[in-house]
């Protein structure tokens, strides 16, 4: 017998890559910058990610900020990247470390997602 997870084609879903995929995603100049979390080096991981694993840039399903993330809708979301994505692609570039600026990241959230 085949392992159902083996035999499906590998389908990523990526989290936090900070990429504004298109200009109707663009709220305003604060929404961008809490997107990239502050920091637009943080948006060449993503791209970077996804250039690697498909050998060019394309839209992506995605997350695109743990920061603008409604994690009220955690359990909807993790229920459908489970039933559609083989793996989850979780880019945290910079994001665990000491620093003040990050203190304020959801952690509790973000765990559970992980943990999901």
């Amino acid at each position: 017998m085949v392992n159902n997870y083996i035999s499906k084609k590998f389908c990523p879903f990526f989290l936090n890559t900070n990429l504004i995929l298109n200009k109707n995603e663009l709220k305003d100049i604060d929404y961008f910058f809490a997107t990239i979390a502050r920091n637009i080096g943080n948006s060449y991981i993503g791209y970077s990610i996804i250039k690697i694993i498909y050998g060019y840039y394309k839209k992506v399903d995605q997350i695109q900020s743990i920061w603008n993330y409604d994690f009220s809708q955690i359990d909807k979301d993790i229920s459908f990247i489970n039933e559609n994505y083989t793996h989850l692609i979780f880019c945290f570039q910079n994001q665990l470390n000491s620093d003040k600026h990050f203190s304020n990241l959801p952690w509790k959230g973000i765990t559970k997602f992980i943990k999901k």
